[in-house]
C-alpha cells in the first residue's frame, strides 16, 4: 500500500501522513462520506474514490473496510484494503468492474463472503467463499449443506440467531449480529454477521449478500479490557491512599475512593458530580494555570506538595501524585494524596525535642554519646560531663578513635571488646560494667548502656548511649557482699526449708533446704507465690492468705501444706510463719519441714483403726443379718461410706453360674439401666467372677472390654467372694482417681470378701434348712388336703391354691397336655393384667415352646432367670412383661401329663432351689391328679 501511494516503506507513510482527509483523499468531503458510511454500516464495500500520492498526483482506488469497536460500541479503529484501478475505463464499465471488484474482495478479504436464498430461516447457502474454512475449519461444501450453518452455531446463541433471521427475512432490514460458532476442532469462534437484502427492479427479494467476520480477538480484547477495568476499580477502592478521578477540562469529580472520603470528611454525594472550583478547593484562574503546568509536564506530576482542604475547613499538608488517564473517551486526572501533616508536626517537635535533649544531657551527672555505625564506631558527640568524670575533654575523646578502648582496665578489656563486637554484629543493646582509667590514673567503675537507633525501614543510623560512674555503688556492693555471704552461709545451713515472703506472698529468697525439698533451683522460686508449689486441689489458699496476714500482724501461724516436687511427687509439710525484716523490708519468714514419714505413720495407724472398725462392724452384721440381702446392704453401707466413697458394691452370680448382676444396694451407679445381668467373663467384674482372682486396674480407660457403671471412674479394684472353691460373687470398688487402689486396699477387700462370704454361706445354709422344713410341712399339708378328695376340680383348685406356699410368684398356671398341646385349666394372677380370657383360650403346641419341650422330654424343671438374656425364650405380645420364668412337668407313670408354669416381672426372681421345690410339689400334684382321674 505504501508503494501505491509513492512511499518507500510503511513506516515512512505512517510518520508522514498526519491527516488522512487532506493527504490521502483528493477531496476531504470524500473521506467524510467514507467515515460516515463505515460507522453507520460497520463495513463498506467497493468504495471508489480519487486518492493522491506523496508527490501530489491523483489516481483512482477501490476501498473495502470494516470497523473494530470496544465493549460500549465505540469505533476503536478500522481495517481493510485498497485496490488500484488501472484506468478510469474500469469505472465506466460498471458490470465488468463489479465482477473484478467482487472477485478481488472474495479472494483477498479476511472475511467470508456469502450469498443465501431469501426467506430461509435455516440458512440455505447458495455461495460462500473459501475464507469460511480459515474462520471455522469447515469447507464451503460442508457449509452449503442444508441446516449446517444453524447446527454450527453455539447452542446458547441458536435461538437468538433464529429470531433475528426470521425478523430480517420478514422486514428486509439489514442483518447485523454477533454470535458464536463452534470451530471444527471444538474451540469457540466469535463472528459478526453483516448482510443486506438484494432486490430486483420490482423490489422483489433476490438474495442475501453478506460477510462473516472473525471478531474473536476483538471479543477477547473486550473481555481483557473489562477485567482490567474491574481490577482498576477494585484497586482504586481498596487503596489506603486518598484517590480521586476528575476530568481534565472542567475539574469535575467523577469518583473518589473510601480513603479520600475519610481524609476529606465529605460524603460521596457531596463531592461526586461537582467541580473543584465549586468545592472552593481553588479558584478558576489557579486551576487553569495548574492544568497548563500539568499538560507541559506530560500529564504526569509526582511528589508535589499540596494543601488538602477538608469538609471542616482544615488544611492538611499532603504529598500529591497526578497521572493523566482516559475515562470513557474523556481525558481525566487520577490524583492521589498522602497525608504528611502529622509527619511535619513530628519533625517540628523533633527539632524542639533535640534542643531540650541537648540541654538535658549536658546538665545531668552522666556521660551521653552518639557513635557512628562504621567499623571504628567514630564518636559523633559526647556530653561535657565526660571531663568531670574521667578527666578527659570531649575533644580528646572524639579526636582519637581508639581512646575508649585504650582506657578500659586491662583486666576487663578483652571481655568488654568481645561483647562490643558481638552487639555490633547482632545489633542488640550493649550493657556492661567495667573499670576505666582516668586522666589521674585512678580506677573508676563505669556502667555503660547503648542502643542501636534505626530508621523506619530498619536500617541502622547510629549508636546512642550513656555512661554512669558507679564506683560508690560497687564499693557498697562489695561491703554488702561480705555481709550477704555470711548471711547466705547461715541461711543455707538450716536443713528445713526457709522462704522469705512479702505482703503479696511472693518469694524474695529461699534457702538451700527449699531447693532440696522441691528439686527446683533458687531462681525458680523468686517472684512466685506458694500456688506454684502446691499439689493441685489439696490446699485452701484463702486460709493460707489469712495466715500470712496474721503473721504480718505479729501472730505466729502454723498449718499443713501439700506440696508437689519437680518430679511430680506430692508430699505434706508443716509450715510455721514468723514476722521479720529483710534488708529493711517487713517480711514473713516461712519455715517448712517435710512430714511425709510422720504423716505416713499417722495415716497407717488411722487406716488400721478404720480397717479394724470395718471388720468389727461387718462381724457384727454377719451374725445379726436375717437374710442375704440385708447382709449385703449393710456391708455396702459400712465399706462404701467409710472407706471407698466413690463407687462400691456387690455383684452376685446366678444359681446357674452363667450370669452376674449388681445387687440393688450397689452404691454409685449413675444409670439405673445398668442394673441388669451380665454374662460371666465380661468386663473387670466378669473376669474376676470367672477366674476367682482379684484385679487391680490403675487406668480403666485402657481396657477394651470395660463395663462403664460410672463415667467418672478411672481406677478399679475387684475381688472374688468364695464359698469353698466356688465363686458366688465379687466386691467391686471404683475411684475417680487413677492408680487409687494399693496392695493394702486389695488385702483389705479380700479379707472383707471372705468375711461376707462366710456370712452368706451361713445364711444360705440356714435358709435352705428352713425352706426344707417349710417345704416338707407344705408337702405334707398339701398331700393331706389332696388325698382328702377325689373330685378332679377340687383337686385342681387345691393344687393352684398351694403353689404359692412352695414357690411364690406373680402368676401361676396349671396346664394339662392333650396330645401334643398344652391347655391351661387353672390360673392365678392374670386378672390384674387383663389376660384372663387370653389365658383361657390359649393353646400351646409343645414343639413350639423350647422350655415345654425340654420339661416334657427330660422330666426336669426349666428355669429362665432373665428372659431378656435367653435367646430361646419365646416372647408373645401378651407376655412381654415376663422377666423371670419357672416351669415343672407333672409326671404320671413316667409320662408328662401336664405343666405348672410360674412368671414374675423381675429378672432373677426364681433360683435353682425354687425349681427343685416346684418339682417336688409337681410330683405330689401328679399323684393326686391321677387318683382323681381313676375315680372318674
Amino acid at each position: 500500500m505504501a508503494k501505491m501511494f509513492g512511499y518507500e516503506t510503511p513506516s515512512e507513510m505512517i510518520e508522514t501522513v498526519k491527516s488522512v482527509a487532506k493527504q490521502v483523499f483528493v477531496q476531504p468531503e470524500s473521506y467524510k462520506q467514507f467515515k460516515n458510511e463505515l460507522e453507520q454500516n460497520h463495513a463498506i464495500l467497493d468504495f471508489e474514490v480519487k486518492a493522491k500520492r506523496k508527490d501530489g498526483t491523483g489516481f483512482w482506488i477501490l476501498i473495502n473496510a470494516q470497523t473494530t469497536r470496544d465493549a460500549s460500541g465505540k469505533v476503536q479503529y478500522y481495517f481493510g484494503f485498497a485496490r488500484y484501478l488501472n484506468s478510469r475505463e474500469q469505472i465506466t464499465n460498471p458490470h465488468g468492474l463489479a465482477k473484478v471488484h467482487f472477485q478481488t474482495l472474495v479472494e483477498q478479504s479476511p472475511v467470508a463472503v456469502y450469498i443465501e436464498a431469501p426467506r430461509d430461516n435455516l440458512h440455505s447457502t447458495i455461495y460462500i467463499s473459501s475464507q469460511i474454512e480459515t474462520i471455522t475449519g469447515y469447507t464451503p461444501a460442508e457449509w452449503k449443506s442444508v441446516g449446517f450453518w444453524y447446527a454450527a452455531i453455539h447452542p446458547e446463541d441458536q435461538k437468538r440467531f433464529a429470531e433475528e433471521n426470521e425478523h430480517t427475512n420478514a422486514t428486509g432490514e439489514p442483518c447485523d449480529m454477533e454470535y458464536r460458532i463452534i470451530h471444527k476442532d471444538g474451540h469457540i469462534v466469535w463472528v459478526r454477521d453483516l448482510a443486506k437484502l438484494t432486490r430486483d427492479e420490482d423490489n422483489n427479494p433476490l438474495y442475501w449478500q453478506g460477510t462473516l467476520i472473525d471478531i474473536t480477538d476483538q471479543k477477547n480484547l473486550q473481555a481483557s479490557i473489562r477485567q482490567s477495568e474491574d481490577r482498576f476499580r477494585k484497586a482504586f477502592q481498596a487503596s489506603p491512599i486518598a484517590t480521586c478521578i476528575t476530568t481534565l477540562e472542567e475539574g469535575l469529580f467523577l469518583d473518589v475512593n473510601d480513603a479520600y472520603l475519610r481524609l476529606s470528611e465529605f460524603q460521596r454525594e457531596q463531592i461526586v458530580g461537582r467541580t473543584a472550583t465549586e468545592m472552593i478547593f481553588l479558584d478558576k484562574q489557579t486551576r487553569e494555570k495548574w492544568v497548563r503546568e500539568f499538560t507541559a509536564a506530560g500529564f504526569s506530576m509526582r511528589s508535589q506538595n499540596s494543601v488538602f482542604v477538608t469538609a471542616s475547613g482544615q488544611k492538611l499538608e499532603t504529598i500529591a501524585f497526578y497521572e493523566g488517564i482516559e475515562v470513557e473517551g474523556r481525558k481525566a486526572i487520577l490524583s492521589m494524596f498522602y497525608d504528611i501533616t502529622n509527619q511535619q508536626r513530628a519533625e517540628t517537635a523533633l527539632k524542639e525535642s533535640e534542643a531540650r535533649y541537648r540541654a538535658l544531657v549536658e546538665h545531668i551527672p552522666a556521660i551521653f554519646y552518639m557513635d557512628d555505625v562504621d567499623e571504628l564506631q567514630t564518636t559523633r558527640y559526647i556530653s561535657p560531663q565526660v571531663e568531670s568524670i574521667t578527666g578527659y575533654t570531649p575533644q580528646e575523646w572524639i579526636s582519637d578513635p581508639g581512646f575508649w578502648e585504650n582506657h578500659i582496665h586491662p583486666d576487663d578489656r578483652k571481655r568488654i571488646l568481645r561483647n562490643d563486637a558481638l552487639t555490633t554484629q547482632t545489633g542488640e543493646s550493649f550493657s556492661e560494667e567495667y573499670r576505666f582509667i582516668t586522666q589521674g590514673g585512678r580506677e573508676i567503675w563505669i556502667q555503660e548502656e547503648a542502643t542501636l537507633i534505626r530508621d523506619e525501614a530498619g536500617a541502622p543510623l547510629f549508636w546512642q548511649g550513656f555512661m554512669i560512674d558507679v564506683t560508690s555503688k560497687r564499693e557498697a556492693q562489695n561491703a554488702l557482699g561480705e555481709i550477704a555471704s555470711a548471711y547466705r552461709g547461715l541461711f543455707d545451713s538450716v536443713t528445713d526449708a526457709i522462704y522469705i515472703q512479702d505482703w503479696g506472698g511472693r518469694f524474695l529468697d529461699v534457702n538451700l533446704g527449699a531447693v532440696k525439698m522441691y528439686g527446683y533451683p533458687r531462681e525458680f522460686f523468686l517472684g512466685k507465690t506458694p500456688e506454684v508449689l502446691s499439689a493441685p486441689g489439696m490446699n485452701d489458699f484463702e486460709a493460707v492468705k489469712k495466715s500470712l496476714e496474721r503473721a504480718f500482724e505479729g501472730v505466729t501461724q502454723q498449718f499443713e501444706f501439700w506440696g508437689k516436687r519437680k518430679n511430680g511427687e506430692i508430699f505434706p509439710k508443716d509450715v510455721h510463719l514468723y514476722k521479720g525484716t529483710y534488708f529493711g523490708q517487713s517480711v514473713v519468714f516461712a519455715i517448712a519441714r517435710d512430714i511425709t514419714a510422720r504423716r505416713k505413720a499417722q495415716d497407717d495407724r488411722e487406716r488400721q483403726l478404720k480397717e479394724l472398725s470395718i471388720l468389727h462392724a461387718l462381724a457384727v452384721e454377719v451374725t445379726r443379718a436375717a437374710d442375704e440381702d440385708q447382709l449385703l446392704e449393710k456391708a455396702t453401707e459400712i465399706i462404701g461410706y467409710t472407706l471407698y466413697t466413690d463407687s462400691l458394691g456387690f455383684l452376685m452370680i446366678s444359681d446357674d453360674g452363667k450370669f452376674f448382676s449388681p445387687h440393688p444396694s450397689y452404691k454409685g451407679i449413675a444409670d439405673a439401666e445398668k442394673i441388669h445381668p451380665y454374662p460371666i467373663g465380661r468386663g473387670v467384674t466378669g473376669r474376676v467372677a470367672a477366674s476367682g482372682k482379684p484385679l487391680n486396674i490403675p487406668n480403666v480407660q485402657k481396657l477394651r472390654n470395660y463395663i462403664q457403671i460410672n463415667p467418672d471412674t478411672r481406677s478399679e479394684l475387684c475381688v472374688p467372694m468364695k464359698i469353698g472353691k466356688r465363686v458366688i460373687g465379687v466386691i467391686n470398688s471404683e475411684s475417680s482417681k487413677m492408680g487409687f487402689f494399693t496392695q493394702n486396699d486389695e488385702r483389705l477387700l479380700v479379707t472383707i470378701a471372705g468375711q461376707v462370704a462366710t456370712g452368706i454361706e451361713r445364711l444360705r445354709t440356714e435358709r435352705a434348712e428352713r425352706e426344707q422344713r417349710v417345704l416338707a410341712e407344705a408337702l405334707r399339708d398339701i398331700a393331706s388336703a389332696l388325698n382328702s378328695t377325689l373330685d378332679f376340680n377340687t383337686v385342681m383348685n387345691l393344687i393352684l391354691e398351694n403353689i404359692d406356699r412352695v414357690v411364690p410368684s406373680e402368676t401361676a398356671m396349671i396346664m394339662l397336655i392333650h396330645g401334643d398341646v398344652a391347655v391351661p385349666i387353672r390360673q392365678r394372677g392374670f386378672k390384674k393384667r387383663g389376660l384372663v380370657k387370653w389365658i383361657n383360650d390359649l393353646r400351646l403346641p409343645i414343639e413350639t415352646i423350647p422350655d415345654f419341650k425340654r420339661a416334657v422330654t427330660t422330666h426336669q424343671p426349666q428355669l429362665v432367670s432373665d428372659t431378656a438374656a435367653d435367646p430361646e425364650w419365646v416372647s408373645l405380645p401378651e407376655t412381654r412383661w415376663v422377666r423371670s420364668y419357672l416351669c415343672a412337668p407333672i409326671i404320671a407313670e413316667k409320662k408328662a401329663i401336664g405343666l405348672i408354669a410360674l412368671n414374675h416381672d423381675k429378672p432373677n426372681f426364681f433360683f435353682q432351689r425354687d425349681a427343685e421345690r416346684l418339682m417336688a410339689f409337681a410330683n405330689q400334684a401328679a399323684s393326686a391328679i391321677e387318683n382323681a382321674r381313676l375315680f372318674e
